[in-house]
């Protein structure tokens, strides 16, 4: 029962068959291999599994057998059997049949396929790495050696299996191995398995490379297995060996690159410094310092290009040895590379073996064994050397004479910038010194023309209140006037120029009333061209502003000049001045219908001294030839262009415009009265007048007496500051050129005394530039008055500063000559003669005196006649009414 039970239950499959392979029975385990079931008791096996009972057939006449079959089941898979067959016997021992049994071993089957595909797949990783596979036995012995440990050992692996694996390792671990291996086995010690380490291995060639190690132990059966992977690391080292090298090169490339950008931030420090210094001195000592900081030679010798360029002068030598004397000249030619210097090269001498007495042998002999020459080269002109030394042998390179060049390139610039800016500069001092010879020339020039003119002018004003001149004389005395105006405006120009050229010229802006102006210009202008039988006509070509913010002197100025010429180069026709306005800009054109100006003197016509076309002109110009150019100055300086288009006889047009703004609310400026003074009201004011020129005192006393000013005269600064004490003047009117003191010193020491502060201080001077009223104003004066001045000029001054209200010829009346009386007493006849005596001679200031006295004596009526006579320079008439007293006799009554 027991036994069924096994077979009943047991894994593997049993079938027995008869002899005639019929089967007898079979156990579950069958019935679900073969997919059968228990009623195929009886029949032949080859009906009840075909394709099973051909695959045992073998096996069927065999009595006792083992084998393996690999049987088709019913899942369409083959699975491998373990095959047993026994001979099962009756109780008589005969054969009954045969016993089947099939245990499966398709899992060990599959492990054992797996297991060989895995060595199998092992063994051709080995064969194909890259690497050295090596494995030993405990002994040392090699058991396996792969392809690559082949390939770089040099060995096969049928010559190394079974040998010890020193034959691969090179001293000193050679003889080591042995005894590391009997360590590891008998104590266990593990530091060198699993650990990647660098050694070296010994080819069958007997050389000695490189190579990683990394060794794994296995326990195979007992036995300890050691199996090292090898990499031939030659190439890496050459390659780690090659980088190291690369990477040291470039650190070296880089410290030298920092070090040669040290080098030139330095060079770009001297470059800086060379171009700001003064001296050549200064350019050398900047030179000489950042040559030692770039290069550090132990000598530096600089040497400029002396007067004869075959000579070279020592101008720096530093260092050791000293060999030569700054200012010390040296042949260029006793140089022993002076062939390279004159093709102006730099040159190396790393080695020097210059010529027997040559200055390249006399360094070595003194310990110099090495040194870089620069030439200082400017716009291909040899300045000098740079020259340095060092005891080393090749201590320079390239990059040394390179830096050296530059050096050299650079103080050569900043000597010659040096040498030009010190030729320029003594180009301005010449030209400041002839500038300021020719002002000093043109003040000197300017005083001299207007003292004279002073006197000239003076007195034609003051004759020309004469009214017993007849017409020839006012004719003649209006020649006088014309041709001295003349003068000074000939004076003008010239000082105007000069301003310009000097850049002293400056506006003075001011509201002025633009239709007034131009009205005077034009009454101006229609009187000169009359004169010359020709028509002048103003047009406005639109709206005029009554007043603008302009320079209306300047402005006057140019108009004048620009119509003055074309009324002078006119012959017939007219003049036609054009005023246009439009957005704060105003344009003015003077035509006229003259002779022209050709297209060659047009191209000159705004330069100084230039008159046009003198041959066509010849017979017509007059003036210094500065018009044009000073009204084209003036044009420019108010902001606008000077233009001009002519054709020769048919006419000239001159344009230009300005841009002046309109003034509003304008509430014009009165129109001065031209009245003929005669006094004023109020006390007698006293005024003192110093100038060293008698004609000068003679003129501002002869204006100012008749008009009842108490004058007293100074002849310089000295006699002033004695006079003043003692006279107490109301105003000092003041020239500025005297001798012994002059004006300005004079003035200050003026304003220094207690009465002075409050005095007023007029200074006139023939001086006429701006800074002389500058001067003038500095000193301490209140005004100044420019020779040859106007009387109405003088008079304004006079009314601003005293406060004057003054009396008119045409407000007097007849009853101010008679006394309260009725009766006008004659003085004595001592008196008329010498009221006579100064009638004669024209002494208008001794019959002013004389008036004063008689009226103190009583001859009122007598002394006012006189005096109204004397004012109005009626000297004919004073002669006549005292004539006429000395006649009647009744004086003495």
């Amino acid at each position: 029962m027991i036994r069924n039970f096994i077979v009943e239950n047991i894994e593997d499959a049993i079938i027995v068959f008869d002899s005639e392979n019929y089967v007898l029975d079979l156990n579950p385990a069958m019935e679900a291999l073969l997919g059968v079931s228990q009623d195929l008791a009886g029949r032949p096996f080859i009906e009840v599994a075909p394709q099973v009972a051909k695959l045992l057939e073998p096996y069927l006449l065999l009595d006792d057998a083992h084998g393996e079959l690999i049987l088709p089941v019913t899942d369409s898979k083959q699975r491998h059997f373990e095959l047993r067959v026994l001979q099962v016997k009756g109780e008589d021992t005969q054969p009954l049949g045969r016993l089947f049994i099939l245990h499966e071993i398709t899992k060990r089957r599959d492990a054992e396929e797996r297991l060989r595909q895995s060595e199998a797949m092992q063994r051709a990783l080995v064969e194909v790495a890259a690497d050295a596979i090596i494995s030993i036995d405990s002994t040392g012995h090699i058991l396996a050696f792969n392809a690559a440990a082949s390939r770089i050992f040099g060995y096969a692996a049928e010559e190394v299996i079974g040998e010890n694996v020193k034959i691969l390792i090179p001293e000193p671990n050679k003889s080591r191995h042995d005894d590391y291996l009997r360590r590891r086995i008998s104590t266990g010690e593990t530091k060198v398995i699993g650990v990647l380490r660098e050694e070296y291995g010994q080819r069958r060639d007997g050389s000695v490379f490189p190579i990683y190690l990394a060794i794994n132990e296995v326990n195979v059966d007992g036995k300890l297995i050691y199996t090292g992977m090898v990499r031939d690391v030659t190439e890496n080292k050459r390659i780690e060996r090659e980088r190291d090298r690369l990477f040291e090169q470039t650190q070296t490339a880089l410290s030298e690159t920092q070090a040669y950008a040290q080098r030139l931030d330095l060079l770009n420090e001297m470059s800086q410094q060379v171009n700001m210094a003064s001296a050549e001195q200064d350019i050398f000592r900047i030179g000489t310092k950042y040559i030692t900081q770039i290069l550090t030679p132990d000598q530096i010798t600089i040497t400029l290009t002396a007067a004869d360029p075959e000579y070279l002068e020592i101008v720096v030598h530093e260092g050791e040895p000293q060999l030569f004397q700054v200012g010390q000249q040296i042949r260029l030619s006793s140089i022993s590379v002076h062939e390279t210097i004159r093709q102006h090269r730099s040159i190396i001498i790393n080695h020097f073996a210059g010529s027997e007495g040559s200055y390249v042998e006399t360094d070595r002999r003194h310990g110099i064994r090495s040194g870089i020459v620069a030439p200082m080269v400017v716009n291909q002109n040899l300045v000098g050397l740079v020259g340095i030394g060092s005891k080393k042998a090749v201590a320079y390179d390239e990059r040394d004479e390179n830096l050296l060049l530059h050096i050299a390139s650079f103080l050569g610039i900043a000597i010659e910038n040096n040498r030009r800016n010190l030729e320029l500069q003594q180009a301005i001092q010449a030209a400041d010194q002839a500038n300021r010879a020719k002002s000093e020339f043109l003040a000197t020039m300017s005083h001299e023309l207007r003292t004279p003119l002073n006197g000239i002018l003076g007195y034609v004003q003051i004759l020309s209140k004469d009214r017993s001149l007849n017409t020839h004389q006012q004719q003649g005395l209006s020649i006088i006037q014309h041709s001295g105006e003349h003068l000074l405006t000939l004076i003008n120009d010239i000082l105007d120029i000069s301003k310009i050229e000097a850049k002293r010229m400056d506006l003075s802006l001011a509201p002025f009333s633009l239709t007034d102006m131009l009205e005077s210009i034009s009454s101006i202008i229609h009187v000169r061209a009359e004169q010359k039988n020709l028509s002048f006509r103003y047009e406005a070509l639109s709206e005029l502003p009554p007043a603008v913010h302009g320079d209306e002197v300047r402005l006057r100025q140019v108009l004048l000049n620009l119509l003055g010429n074309a009324v002078k180069f006119t012959e017939r026709g007219g003049v036609l001045l054009k005023v246009g306005y439009h957005e704060e800009k105003i344009r003015f054109q003077v035509e006229d219908t003259g002779i022209g100006i050709s297209q060659e003197t047009l191209r000159v016509i705004f330069q100084p001294f230039r008159q046009g076309n003198k041959q066509s002109r010849a017979t017509l110009v007059e003036g210094t030839g500065l018009g044009l150019a000073i009204s084209n100055q003036l044009v420019n300086l108010m902001g606008g262009r000077l233009q001009v288009k002519s054709q020769v006889g048919e006419g000239s047009t001159f344009w230009f415009e300005l841009v002046l703004p309109g003034v509003e609310d304008w509430a014009g400026t009165p129109k001065i009265e031209e009245r003929n003074v005669v006094g004023y009201r109020g006390v007698t004011r006293r005024i003192m007048v110093v100038d060293d020129r008698w004609e000068n005192r003679s003129v501002l006393t002869n204006m100012l007496v008749p008009l009842g000013f108490d004058v007293q005269e100074a002849v310089d600064g000295e006699d002033c500051l004695k006079k003043v004490a003692s006279f107490h003047p109301d105003a000092i009117l003041m020239d500025l050129r005297m001798p012994v003191l002059d004006g300005l010193e004079t003035i200050r020491r003026l304003r220094a005394m207690p009465s002075g502060k409050n005095l007023i201080i007029i200074a006139v001077s023939a001086s006429a530039f701006e800074y002389n009223r500058g001067e003038s104003y500095s000193a301490g004066s209140d005004d100044f008055l420019a020779k040859p001045f106007r009387f109405a000029k003088l008079l304004d001054l006079l009314a601003n500063h005293l406060r004057l209200e003054w009396i008119y010829e045409d407000d007097m009346q007849v009853s101010e000559a008679e006394p309260s009386d009725g009766v006008m007493i004659t003085p004595p006849e001592e008196d008329l003669v010498r009221l006579l005596d100064h009638a004669k001679r024209g002494n208008i200031r001794g019959l002013t005196e004389e008036a004063d006295r008689l009226t103190l004596l009583g001859y009122k009526g007598f002394a006012a006649n006189l005096r109204m006579l004397a004012r109005n320079f009626r000297l004919k008439e004073i002669r006549d009414f005292i004539q006429q007293h000395r006649e009647q006799g009744d004086g003495r009554a």
